[in-house]
């Protein structure tokens, strides 16, 4: 007769925003199981996908009280408003040029700040792609299609600013929501990566998709503080080893897959064009001084090292 098997010490909940098949959830399932397995059951992490536990700012709550132990997605600005600092507009050309940069001095300055929120974030940032703009009413060519555009977008300040710089009127809709929004023309755009447009069939309300390229998205694991210290230094060992690789993974993931999704919203029928990125850029003095001094020149000097010159 086999023994039963033994519980887990530690029964960890890990909150996902990003549906099932989105390369970081699949990653995060396929990393899950390798802790389990290298922990000898001691560690189990069950992973839940696609706001199971609730919204982003939901799961923020539940992760500093605690309820749940780890999270990750791109929305920590609202309790740790350096994280939007990658998000400037028009910064980074390209994600391998943004994630150098959350691989160096600014990406330790911002995880640094997670601890004083009671949070621990993990070393290496997922590529969540860069943002792009899909509208129902005109193709964004030049920084002039911006003007009067309700824009559904993330509740990040650093892009709210950038689309009132530039005109626009940005509307704060939950991704789950973002659908009924457009249904209902409370929106009449988006900015979200190609695969968010494809996955939630924004297509079926959209009609161009414009090649901004105006912000990198990134998204970042992060564990309860308590929770973390809790766990024995080998188990803390594997389970950053393990969140390095597969977050690693799932870059590579992203990378190859952007093609795939535009190949699909083509076939849909939007229509698709690139933008002109410099002379939208070049309306954006403004918008760059504010964030300047919002941020302080230690974390802005950070930013243009790796960036180039902003303003």
């Amino acid at each position: 007769m086999r023994a039963p098997a033994r519980p887990a010490q530690f029964e960890y909940k890990l909150g996902l925003v990003s549906p099932a098949d989105y390369p970081t959830t699949v990653r995060m399932v396929q990393m899950a199981a390798a802790v389990k397995a290298e922990t000898n059951g001691r560690l189990e992490i069950r992973v839940f996908p696609n706001s199971e536990l609730g919204s982003d700012q939901a799961m923020i709550g539940q992760l500093r009280l605690g309820s749940i132990q780890l999270a990750c997605f791109g929305t920590f600005e609202s309790v740790v408003p350096v994280f939007q600092v990658p998000r400037i507009g028009f910064a980074f050309s390209s994600p391998k040029q943004a994630l150098a940069a959350m691989d160096g001095p600014l990406g330790n300055y911002i995880r640094n700040e997670f601890t004083a929120k009671g949070m621990y974030a993990f070393e290496k940032s997922f590529n969540a792609g860069m943002l792009q703009v899909a509208t129902s009413t005109k193709p964004v060519r030049t920084a002039d299609d911006f003007a009067g555009i309700k824009l559904r977008t993330q509740p990040a300040p650093i892009l709210i600013d950038l689309f009132r710089t530039l005109g626009a009127s940005p509307i704060n809709v939950a991704l789950a929501e973002t659908y009924t929004a457009l249904s209902t023309h409370l929106v009449d755009a988006v900015t979200f990566q190609v695969y968010y447009v494809q996955a939630y069939r924004m297509f079926e309300m959209l009609k161009y998709l414009s090649f901004t390229n105006h912000a990198w998205n990134g998204e970042t694991m992060a564990a309860n503080a308590d929770a973390w210290k809790a766990l024995p230094p080998d188990i803390q060992t594997t389970l950053k080893q393990n969140a390095a690789k597969y977050t690693l993974l799932a870059r590579n993931d992203s990378f190859q897959l952007e093609a795939a999704y535009t190949d699909k919203l083509k076939r849909e029928g939007m229509a698709i064009n690139t933008a002109d990125s410099a002379s939208i850029r070049a309306r954006l003095g403004s918008y760059y001084a504010r964030w300047k001094n919002e941020f302080g020149s230690t974390v802005w000097g950070l930013l243009e090292a790796s960036a180039g010159r902003l303003g």
